[in-house]
């Protein structure tokens, strides 16, 4: 379906045909976030302004509105077909700006899970010796230790460590060797 009709056209002045042109979708992507903002501001004072008009002349041809001028308008079809091309325009660039927004943060949430990937591997190492011990142990007892048994305090996630602390583990604290003792 075309942006504008012959009608349409018909209604509007060249730069305001060659405005809701621009909002065509494969025109809105090739655009800047800065242009792109410039126009969603240009799309919406011209809709705001045809519907407070479209809005006047209605109350002028009820006769509830003094006229603003020598006689009261006949109608409004014509600037509430303004009003609805400007209206579509603008969500049409709102949708662009949708998209750029939920682009961006699915690319930032990736980065993150990608980054918090890293450090959560980082942030987990077991200690030296303790791995061997951990393994015969769970071997002997049939269970898994949790995950964060035998790390580095300071090293835990705060959900870890507040894990760790409601689940009455012992503290891991003096000399690892001289734990079992």
């Amino acid at each position: 379906m075309p942006l504008l009709d012959g009608k349409s056209a018909a209604l509007l002045t060249k730069s305001e045909a060659a405005l809701v042109r621009e909002t065509a979708p494969a025109k809105l992507r090739a655009l800047t976030p800065a242009r792109l903002r410039t126009k969603v501001a240009r799309v919406r004072k011209l809709r705001d302004k045809y519907e407070s008009l479209a809005r006047r002349q209605k109350g002028e041809a009820k006769g509830t509105v003094a006229p603003r001028g020598q006689r009261r308008s006949e109608g409004n079809t014509n600037t509430t077909k303004k009003a609805e091309i400007f209206a579509a325009a603008l969500a049409r660039v709102d949708g662009e700006i949708a998209r750029r927004d939920a682009a961006e943060k699915k690319a930032a949430a990736k980065a993150k899970a990608k980054a918090s990937g890293k450090k959560a591997k980082a942030k987990t190492k077991v200690a030296p010796g303790t791995k061997a011990k951990t393994t015969a142990k769970a071997k002997a007892t049939g269970k898994k230790p949790p995950a964060f048994a035998a790390t580095n305090e300071a090293a835990l996630p705060k959900r870890a460590r507040m894990q760790k602390a409601k689940s009455g583990l012992q503290r891991s604290g003096g000399h690892m060797a001289a734990r079992d003792r």
